[in-house]
């Protein structure tokens, strides 16, 4: 299978040598709404390699991050948006890097590395408090998982108290409280 992958790669590589990168970015973003992956990772590498400074550069690397975590490969990921946050700091894709780097550091086991990230994308995304109150609910949960609840609690009070009365965010504030109500007594 890997072999078949490979080859459906170096073909989709191929096929677009040449193309300018307008058209090279239209291919690998056909290929996404297809969810032909393997296809669309090898295009947006390869529009990378040729067109590393282009304007959707960092497009690129969110996609080819988002498509590592949906195979489970969350090292490959956290390298993903680490470099977009890296290369492309005034991205307005930064914000979202910063929320998928600290979810995919945590689920690689660095847990401080993750928490660095999910505090940046709560700075980050001021103004939009839904993606804060994700990210803020995330760490909770990531320090229950940890066996952390103190810690877990300041984050999903946060989240209760801050963003209560907020429509958009009513079903992550519940999901706080919910948590918060089965840690009572520990």
């Amino acid at each position: 299978v890997r072999e078949l992958n490979r080859a459906a790669e170096g073909a989709a590589v191929e096929e677009v040598a040449g193309l300018p990168a307008d058209q090279l970015w239209q291919k690998a973003q056909m290929a996404i709404q297809d969810r032909l992956n393997g296809r669309a990772d090898a295009l947006l590498r390869e529009y990378l390699k040729r067109f590393p400074g282009d304007a959707h550069a960092s497009e690129a690397l969110l996609s080819l991050g988002g498509n590592a975590m949906k195979v489970g490969d969350m090292a490959a990921a956290a390298g993903y948006y680490d470099r977009l946050v890296k290369e492309f700091p005034d991205s307005k894709q930064v914000p979202f890097a910063e929320f998928y780097l600290g979810m995919s550091l945590i689920e690689t086991g660095d847990l401080a590395g993750g928490r660095e990230h999910y505090e940046r994308s709560v700075e980050k995304f001021a103004g939009n408090s839904y993606w804060q109150a994700a990210a803020l609910l995330n760490l909770g949960t990531a320090y229950v998982d940890e066996g952390q609840p103190e810690v877990a609690k300041d984050y999903l009070r946060r989240v209760a108290t801050q963003f209560a009365g907020d429509d958009q965010v009513e079903p992550l504030v519940k999901q706080a409280n919910d948590l918060l109500k089965g840690m009572e007594g520990r």
